[in-house]
């Protein structure tokens, strides 16, 4: 009886607390990048800006800018953005935006929760790494107040390997041990 008592206060405070979690849920992004060396003292960054904020309690909250600082001694270069978003920028700073209000594909080219966007490309003259930046959101029931979330870039994470790339070192492998083994056994007999 005791231990049923338990188990509910439990469950109650386990519900409190996601109940709590999902009203004050606040929109955030990531803006993660893809670093290269040119070899010539430029670097270039390919950034994927990711709506990370929940489909569902976060419904609506669209991401529609992104504000970055760098070195403002730095040589900035835009490569290329997303269709339909656009770019300002000054002495350290960068600001792109959506030019077509509301969440992609259907309506405009703003990012819906749980979505990304990729074609975000840059060329400094050193190696910026992560660079801080504040995303913009568009709040559904105000669209004239914002909400505003800050953060710093990230490296992409690592890719996965292609099924093809792995076969290709599964067979190298197999072929190596085969060899060795094949060796071993030509020692034990001399």
């Amino acid at each position: 009886m005791r231990n049923n008592k338990i188990q509910l206060g439990i469950m109650a405070i386990v519900f409190t607390f996601l109940m709590i979690s999902m009203a004050y849920a606040v929109p955030f992004a990531e803006f993660t990048y893809v670093e290269t060396d040119l070899g010539t003292g430029m670097w270039r960054y390919d950034y994927t800006l990711t709506n990370a904020s929940d489909p569902v309690t976060d419904a609506g909250y669209d991401l529609y800018d992104v504000w970055f600082e760098f070195d403002f001694e730095a040589t900035f270069t835009v490569l290329s953005l997303p269709t339909d978003w656009d770019l300002i920028d000054g002495t350290g700073f960068g600001e792109s935006f959506s030019l077509v209000p509301g969440p992609a594909p259907l309506l405009g080219s703003d990012i819906a929760p749980g979505e990304s966007l990729k074609g975000f490309s840059f060329l400094f003259d050193y190696q910026a790494g992560a660079l801080p930046f504040e995303a913009m959101f568009v709040d559904p029931t105000d669209f004239w107040n914002s909400i505003i979330t800050n953060g710093n870039s990230s490296p992409s994470a690592a890719p996965i390997p292609e099924p093809a790339t792995l076969l290709l070192l599964g067979t190298g492998l197999l072929v190596g041990i085969a060899g060795f083994r094949k060796k071993k056994n030509a020692e034990k007999a001399a």
